[in-house]
């Protein structure tokens, strides 16, 4: 893949493919970006620079030399750590989903989706899991009368 070629891979992952868009986000013309493009066509450092200055998930070293990935590892490393993090999160606090008031079940739902990032407070965990171990208790009495 030329760096030309790996230009318009970037238009496409960042901007849907539209040179126009792309343009205006780098503030260059469209004729511009279409030359950077263009098979065989000269890409100076200023354009490189200017890519990896607007998007700081681009590998440098995929858009110089085409080697490695378009996405810089790290960056997916950390959407990859943020993301299991929150899932671990939900999957500890599922056993208070019972002992949550509703207002805080449509929150972990909400968390659950995807639509907002968990966020109870220590309170709410405390509380939660005063219930659930009373509850825990309960059924151990149970279990052994």
């Amino acid at each position: 893949m030329s760096i030309n070629q790996r230009i318009a891979h970037i238009i496409n992952i960042k901007d849907g493919g539209s040179q126009k868009t792309f343009a205006e986000r780098m503030s260059w013309s469209q004729q511009y970006v279409s030359k950077l493009i263009t098979e065989g066509g000269s890409v100076g450092i200023e354009p490189v620079k200017r890519i990896l200055d607007e998007f700081e998930d681009i590998d440098a070293r995929w858009l110089v030399t085409g080697k490695g990935s378009a996405i810089d590892k790290s960056y997916i490393t950390d959407i990859t750590d943020s993301l299991y993090s929150n899932i671990r999160q939900l999957l500890d606090l599922e056993k208070f989903i019972p002992y949550m008031l509703e207002v805080e079940r449509a929150d972990y739902k909400d968390a659950a989706s995807g639509l907002k990032k968990v966020s109870f407070t220590s309170d709410q965990i405390d509380r939660w899991t005063s219930l659930y171990q009373k509850d825990q208790f309960s059924k151990t009495q149970l279990e052994h009368h």
